[in-house]
């Protein structure tokens, strides 16, 4: 919907319909437009989700615009009387101290109902104070690691470590770490030191962690995995798009999978960047696994031979488990190579189902 029929549908609709009905709010800006700030008259005691997302990169003035508007939106929704708001939603590139203010008195207002929390822009101490406070809180996801208060990768544990303290029931945790092009150096196995911080959260069903420096994950820290997150659904480690080159990434040996799926067996959606130099025996997990999706995007050429690595996942993973490469970003020979990969992968599982004892050799 264009700014200007938000204007009209606010100039004309009944005032008792305007501020009472509206349970949903959702915008979507491109270009430097002020269209959360038309939505303000909207904003009542029974809005119960509120997404304002900037995707716009442009004159300090046009950021600086975008970020009042959505400051006026989110100054409405923490003046209402009453705690109402279950999910919250807000995306910009850019935040200053007045929006940071807005966003935890927000928080602080309707602490008794949020449970889902998006939060893909910039953010300050106190704001970080008010997440960890919700005690509704069932799903976050954050990336405020991109100011150079939070630059230092000591900094960023210590506010994982906070969150996990106050909030041991979350079940869908995501993070973002763009600033880690430089902080890899600092901490080269900083995205490891996440994963084991969230080790505390016994309830995670989905961990998402997007860091631009390489995790490597032997068969010992996937059995903690499990071990910690024994509901766990998906998992993704995959490096943020903006700082990616193809395989730069990868360091966990396709090799590991197995572990992946004999100590997550309720594991449904599994993406992260493989290194394919050598492989084990394959083995069939028991009890059966549940994976339905493998996404391999981001990983690199493999070494060996494209019909080994294709027999390798059709002998480990479950019948119906599908194996994608969808980074369209992603670009060159491995893509290419990964790709045709798949294609035997498919060509072994169905002439499998068409003849259970054509079992290829590894």
């Amino acid at each position: 919907m264009s700014v200007h029929a938000v204007q009209k549908f606010a100039e004309y609709i009944p005032s008792h319909l305007a501020t009472s009905l509206v349970a949903s709010i959702k915008t979507l800006s491109l270009s430097p437009t002020r269209l959360p700030l038309h939505v303000v008259p909207f904003i009542s005691q029974s809005l119960r989700k509120l997404r304002l997302t900037f995707s716009y990169h442009g004159e300090p003035s046009e950021q600086s615009a975008c970020v009042q508007s959505m400051l006026a939106a989110v100054r409405a929704a923490a003046t209402l009387p009453n705690s109402s708001l279950e999910e919250l939603k807000l995306s910009s590139h850019t935040s200053d101290t007045d929006l940071c203010v807005a966003i935890s008195e927000c928080l602080d207002k309707h602490r008794a109902t949020i449970s889902n929390l998006n939060l893909d822009l910039p953010i300050d101490d106190q704001v970080w104070s008010s997440v960890c406070s919700l005690p509704c809180l069932r799903a976050v996801a954050v990336s405020p690691f991109n100011s150079s208060e939070f630059g230092k990768s000591a900094r960023i544990i210590t506010m994982i470590q906070e969150l996990v303290k106050a909030q041991p029931l979350l079940e869908r945790f995501r993070v973002s770490l763009p600033a880690l092009s430089f902080a890899a150096q600092e901490d080269p196995d900083l995205g490891r030191s996440v994963i084991r911080q969230l080790l505390g959260l016994h309830s995670l069903r989905s961990v998402d962690i997007s860091a631009s420096a390489p995790i490597l994950l032997a068969e010992d820290d996937v059995r903690e995995m499990g071990a910690s997150w024994p509901q766990i659904r998906t998992v993704r480690l995959q490096p943020p798009i903006v700082w990616f080159a193809p395989g730069l990434m990868a360091e966990t040996n396709l090799s590991v999978l197995p572990s992946f799926l004999r100590h997550l067996p309720y594991l449904e959606e599994l993406d992260l960047p493989w290194r394919c130099d050598s492989l084990s025996p394959a083995e069939q997990p028991n009890p059966k696994p549940l994976l339905r999706v493998l996404e391999v995007s981001g990983s690199p050429a493999p070494s060996l031979e494209t019909e080994q690595v294709a027999s390798y996942l059709a002998s480990v993973l479950p019948p119906t488990a599908r194996v994608k490469h969808d980074g369209i970003m992603f670009g060159g020979e491995g893509k290419a190579i990964w790709k045709e990969i798949i294609r035997r992968f498919e060509g072994i599982r169905n002439a499998r189902n068409q003849d259970p004892t054509n079992v290829p050799a590894i």
